[in-house]
Formats: structure tokens, sequence, C-alpha cells
């Protein structure tokens, strides 16, 4: 009996042994295939993920060498052994051209000349196969700022960008990103560089886009989803306070969250225009801050007292910079919503360090 377990444990960890190097073998594989067809070579940055939802269909995310602007996917199939289907190379590479023929244009100059940097990129295909879907890119420091001035300097950027575009591509993404960059040319590259500030994302009801008026609606009703323009007008107006305590509350054990894109202090505006919004007084906060693990189990799950002292600390640093921070998320590091690894608290509550015992009981009793 004990040789048969023996037996079968060798055999299992054979074939996973197997699997990992099949797996190892991967990259080879994709970078011989496209060496093969298209007689160039590839660096690749992401590999398949694999789940039940997409039937096996994945693919690689490659780069060519030689031009490491153009990205396109490999395309694969299989739970746990990925056999190559295919590549978008060449739809990749007509938009890459046109982008190229774009960017030499007198057009794309007038826009890089009033700060705009502005460039094509692969979508997809038409769902009929007949038509190559592009995103459009603008890039612009402060561009998701809330004014006249600066609507009308995107939507002559997107109008630029459209007439450029031939009657065999569709214009499917628009994205506006608050920062300038021309040495970004492919929507792949935005999401690694772009920086901490925010960008817009709209999708298919581009094509309601007729003239200026309807384009500051579809940024209002994208805005109203997102928030991305309220909040970027506020990090930039106000961070700068956080920042000053920021020394004090990592020494408490509280780290703001700085991810790509989060922004730190958000405001509570539920208005659904962008006239409707008081730039001067929308100062409602919510902040969000991170704990590493085992001082957040030490500050909930056993409501440490010296944990409850630099929470109520904490709550004292915050108040003393005069931002109206109504709504206050503590999230344990690395942490999800699903696992009820974060606390969302109501500073008003909070004005002794008996409150914040208080309030953190309470917390832990309605997540439990």
């Amino acid at each position: 009996m004990r040789k048969r377990r023996k037996v079968i444990l060798a055999f299992f960890i054979g074939i996973v042994f197997l699997l990992t190097f099949c797996r190892s073998d991967y990259k080879f594989d994709v970078k011989r295939y496209i060496k093969g067809k298209y007689h160039f070579d590839v660096d690749v940055l992401s590999t398949p993920t694999i789940h039940t939802g997409n039937m096996g269909d994945s693919s690689f995310t490659v780069r060519r060498s030689d031009i490491p602007e153009l990205i396109f996917s490999v395309n694969t199939n299989g739970f746990f052994v990925n056999k190559i289907t295919g590549d978008n190379y060449k739809k990749v590479n007509k938009v890459y051209q046109l982008n190229q023929k774009y960017q030499d244009s007198e057009d794309y100059k007038a826009l890089l000349a009033k700060g705009i940097h502005s460039f094509l990129s692969f979508y997809g295909m038409s769902k009929e196969g007949d038509h190559l879907e592009v995103s459009l890119v603008l890039m612009k420091k402060d561009a998701l700022e809330i004014n006249d001035s600066n609507f009308t300097d995107l939507y002559n950027g997107l109008e630029t960008m459209r007439t450029f575009i031939p009657n065999d591509y569709l214009a499917e993404e628009l994205i506006i990103l608050d920062a300038f960059d021309s040495s970004l040319n492919n929507v792949h590259s935005t999401y690694e560089k772009h920086g901490p500030l925010g960008h817009l994302r709209i999708g298919w009801e581009l094509s309601e886009v007729t003239d200026s008026i309807s384009f500051k609606k579809l940024l209002e009703k994208e805005n109203a989803k997102s928030g991305e323009m309220v909040k970027t007008h506020f990090y930039k107006k106000d961070f700068h306070l956080i920042k000053g305590i920021e020394a004090d509350l990592n020494k408490l054990g509280f780290f703001v969250i700085k991810d790509r894109h989060f922004f730190p202090l958000v405001c509570d505006s539920t208005a659904e225009t962008f006239d409707a919004i008081n730039l001067d007084t929308c100062d409602k906060y919510s902040l969000s801050l991170e704990v590493k693990e085992q001082e957040y189990e030490e500050m909930l799950d056993y409501l440490s007292n010296k944990k409850v002292s630099k929470f109520y600390q904490s709550i004292m640093l915050y108040k003393e910079t005069g931002l109206h921070i109504a709504t206050l998320i503590i999230a344990k590091e690395n942490g999800s919503n699903n696992d009820f690894k974060y606390i969302k608290l109501q500073l008003n509550e909070i004005n002794s360090e008996n409150d914040a015992r208080e309030v953190l009981k309470k917390a832990i009793d309605e997540r439990h």
C-alpha cells in the first residue's frame, strides 16, 4: 500500500514537472512562431491567464524588438498546454502605420504646438469584421480640468483626429490623459507610464459627439460615472495638505493609498453637470488609508490600546489640515471588499480617544 502511494505521488510529481517544463517553453514557442511567420524578433510582455470562463482562449502580449511601440497579441487555446492559434499583427501594424502617417502630418504638429500629444492605437475589429477599430488618445497637461477652454482644446483635438481616420476605420474609444509624454504611442504604454493622475475613458458613445456642446455633455456623463475630472481637481488642489502630514501618518502606521488610478481625496459631489459643481466649495472628501496586516489585526481584532491611541492621533492629524474629510476608509494591506479587509468610518463621530475605540468596535460588529 505504501509502495502504491509512492508510485502515485511520483506520478503526480512527474505530471507537475512536465506541465511546468512545458510552460517554461511557451515564450520560446511564441518567439519562434513570430520569427518563422514574420521574420522579426519579439519580446514577451505578458503570458496567458487561463480560466474556465474564457474556455481556454487567451493570448500573449508581445512587442517587436526593433519597434518597441508596436505591441500585439499572439492568440492561444488550451487549459494545460497553450496551443498557438493565430495573432493580430497585421491589423495592429496597419493601425501603427496609420498612426505614423498621422504623427507626420501638419494636423498632429498643430495640436502639438498647443500642448496636445495625440495618437491612434489598435482597439479591435468590428463585429462584422470589415472595420478596424481604433482608440484615440489625447494627452495634455491639466487635460481633466473643468473649464471651457480645456473642453474646446480637447474637442478640437478629437475632431482633428477624426478627420484623419479613413472610412474603413471606426473610432471606438477616446482616452483623455492628464499628463504629457510624447514618447507614448500605444494604449498599452499609457497604462504603464502615465503616472498617478487620472484618465477619462469614453467608449462607443463617441459617435454621439457632433459638436462641442454634445462633447461637453458626454464628458459630463462620463464624469458622473467615474468622477475623474472632479477627483483630479481636488487631488491637485488639496492633496499637498495630506502630503504635509504623511510622514507623521507613516510613523503611526498609516499609509495613504497611491494606486495609479486612485485619488486619495475624493470629493463627494453628486452634481450631474459641470455647471452645477461649485469647485470652490465642493470640499467634502473621502480618504483611503492602508494599514499593514499585523497592525490592522492588532487595531481591529484585538482593539490594542496602543493601536487605538495611534488611530486617534491620526484622526487628529487629519482634522488639523482643515479639510472636510467626512469618510475614512482603513484598508488592510492587499485587502479587498469581498473578504472584509476594510472598514468605513465617519470622522465626525470621533472627537476623543474613547470615541475612536467605540467607532472601531462598532465597525468590527458590523463587519462580522
